[in-house]
C-alpha cells in the first residue's frame, strides 16, 4: 500500500518519487492499480 494525493476535480494522482521508486515494479503491472480511500 502506498500514500498518495490526490486531485478529484483533475481525476490526477500524485505518488511522491521515493514511494515510486519502492513500489516501480508493481506500479507498472498490467493488471492495473486499485484505489482505496482512507479517511483520517
Amino acid at each position: 500500500m502506498a500514500s498518495v494525493s490526490v486531485a478529484e476535480e483533475d481525476r490526477i494522482i500524485y505518488i511522491s518519487s521515493d514511494m515510486f521508486k519502492i513500489y516501480e515494479h508493481g506500479l507498472n503491472e498490467s493488471d492495473g492499480i486499485r484505489l482505496q480511500k482512507k479517511i483520517f
